[in-house]
């Protein structure tokens, strides 16, 4: 499948089992983010375990992913890497999913308010909601 609706053109491939693949050309920012999460996960198969997880509950949900306006997949990733990193070394999977889920939970109280200010430069601050939206608790349902 041709996806043309990006900045950059991808083609996805999918096997029978429903694995699928993005291939770009000329993205060697993507040859960066590699090394980074290679480098990152050495020693540590219980994280590379949570991050597949993570990836495959969003799949699961079907919230979009790059290529669909949603954040790209090395996003959703590195999320989950810097949340395992706020644990100690030896957590375990189930742990690491657990610190993901409150985290996320705690992200669906908050909005995320970006001015401009005067001199053209932004500012990024989160706010607590007043109200609760039905869907905060989407984040928590596995």
């Amino acid at each position: 499948e041709l996806v043309e609706a990006r900045k950059v053109p991808l083609l996805r491939l999918y096997d029978r089992a429903g694995l699928s693949c993005d291939v770009v050309v000329d993205q060697l920012h993507a040859l960066e983010h590699r090394k980074l999460l290679v480098e990152a996960l050495e020693g540590r198969p219980e994280v590379k375990t949570f991050i597949r997880l993570v990836k495959y509950w969003l799949r699961q949900r079907g919230l979009p992913m790059g290529s669909e306006g949603g954040l790209p997949s090395f996003a959703w990733a590195y999320s989950a890497l810097q949340l395992a990193m706020q644990l100690p070394r030896e957590s375990t999977v189930e742990r690491l999913l657990f610190h993901f889920f409150k985290q996320m939970n705690l992200l669906s109280s908050m909005t995320l308010l970006v001015q401009t200010t005067k001199d053209g430069s932004a500012r990024a601050a989160w706010k607590s909601r007043e109200h609760q939206f039905p869907w905060a608790q989407e984040w928590m349902e596995f």
